[in-house]
């Protein structure tokens, strides 16, 4: 199907690349369905497009190449929520705030999105009492420099 997103234009989503967030994202409660689609040259990147408001679209990062220590706990309630039975069916993404500068990057470790890959089922989870937080830089000094070259 051909949706319309603001950001991006006409995009092609294919049934495959559709999920349901059953509760919406914090903010977005009412809005449900969102396709994730890989980012042109990258394959750490994706958009997250709502099928339901053109309005809204979100970049986000596979986080552990870029975070190797990151760790994200699937309580019990989660897996049951989402139908993970098996690790393999899992992705986890974080939303990224990509300011003018593209250097200065920074990722939401506080709140991941986990992905049923499976079952087509998703949900971001608030990380209570974590080490994490919603402004972590993407990118190293060292990588932000040779950016801006």
């Amino acid at each position: 199907m051909q949706i319309y997103n603001r950001q991006l234009g006409e995009v092609e989503v294919l049934p495959q690349d559709v999920y349901a967030f059953e509760e919406g994202l914090p903010g977005f409660e009412t809005l449900q369905k969102f396709a994730l689609l890989p980012f042109a040259g990258s394959p750490y990147f994706h958009w997250l497009l709502s099928l339901e408001d053109s309005n809204v679209g979100f970049l986000t990062v596979d986080p552990f190449p870029f975070f190797p220590g990151y760790h994200v706990d699937l309580g019990e309630e989660l897996l049951q929520k989402l139908k993970i039975t098996d690790r393999r069916q899992v992705a986890v993404y974080n939303i990224l705030t990509v300011p003018e500068s593209v250097a200065l990057t920074t990722a939401n470790l506080a709140g991941p999105l986990v992905f049923n890959l499976q079952h087509k089922l998703a949900k971001q989870v608030i990380l209570d009492n974590s080490k994490y937080h919603t402004k972590h830089q993407l990118f190293t000094t060292r990588q932000a420099a040779s950016e801006s070259r």
